[in-house]
C-alpha cells in the first residue's frame, strides 16, 4: 500500500474589517507575523507540498513567508473564502491524495497536529481535530471531496461542506488547543502575545 500524498495550503487571501489600522495577517506576534507562524508549522510538518494562498496585500505577505513554500495569488479573494479554497484546491499537484486545509490567521496549530491529521487520511473520511467537544482547525480533505470545495460560493467553507456531508468526519480528539485560536481582533493578538 502506498503512503498517500496529503498538500497543505494555508490560506491568507483575506483581509480582516475588525482589525481597524492593521492587516491581521501581518501583525507581529512575539518577533513574527502572524501568519509566518501557520506557514512554519505547515512546513515543519510530513505534509509533501506547502501553498499559501495570497489576495489581499499580497506582496506584503509574501515577502514575511518562510522559503520552500508556493505561493497562489488569488485575485477573487475579495468575493469570500470559497475563492480562496478554490484557488488552493485548483493550484494543488496533481498526484495529491488529499489536501490540510490551514488558516493564516490561527498561529498556534502545531505540526505535530497536522501530523495526526495527516496519519489519519482516508480516501472517503473528512479528518477534523476536536478538543472538549468543539471543532477546530487545519481540516484535513481527501480528493474525493475536492469537486465539493469547487463548487463552494461565498463565505462558505470546511464548516458548511461538514453540514452537508455529517457521516463522512473523522473527530481525532486532541489536547492542544492551538487549532482553536484565531487572530481577528486587537484584543485576540493581545491575548496571543507570549503564548508562541
Amino acid at each position: 500500500m502506498t503512503t498517500p500524498r496529503v498538500a497543505a495550503v494555508v490560506l491568507a487571501a483575506g483581509s480582516s474589517s475588525r482589525m481597524v489600522g492593521c492587516h491581521k495577517l501581518l501583525a507581529d506576534l512575539d518577533g513574527k507575523p502572524v501568519v509566518r507562524w501557520a506557514v512554519e508549522s505547515a512546513l515543519a510538518s510530513v505534509a509533501d507540498d506547502v501553498s499559501v494562498v495570497v489576495g489581499y496585500r499580497a506582496d506584503e505577505v509574501e515577502r514575511v513567508l518562510p522559503d520552500g513554500v508556493r505561493c497562489v495569488y488569488n485575485a477573487k479573494y475579495a468575493q469570500g473564502l470559497s475563492s480562496s479554497l478554490k484557488a488552493g484546491v485548483r493550484a494543488l499537484p496533481d498526484d495529491v491524495d488529499g489536501v490540510l486545509v490551514m488558516l493564516g490567521d490561527m498561529p498556534f496549530v502545531p505540526s505535530a497536529l497536522c501530523d495526526v491529521l495527516i496519519a489519519g487520511y482516508a480516501s472517503d473520511r473528512v479528518c477534523v481535530p476536536v478538543a472538549e467537544g468543539r471543532r477546530g482547525n487545519p481540516v484535513l480533505w481527501p480528493r474525493t471531496f475536492f469537486d465539493d470545495i469547487l463548487r463552494l460560493t461565498g463565505d462558505l467553507g470546511a464548516r458548511e461542506l461538514m453540514v452537508q456531508h455529517p457521516n463522512v468526519i473523522l473527530e481525532i480528539c486532541v489536547e492542544d488547543d492551538g487549532g482553536f485560536v484565531d487572530i481577528d481582533e486587537v484584543s485576540d493578538l493581545e491575548r496571543a502575545r507570549g503564548r508562541g
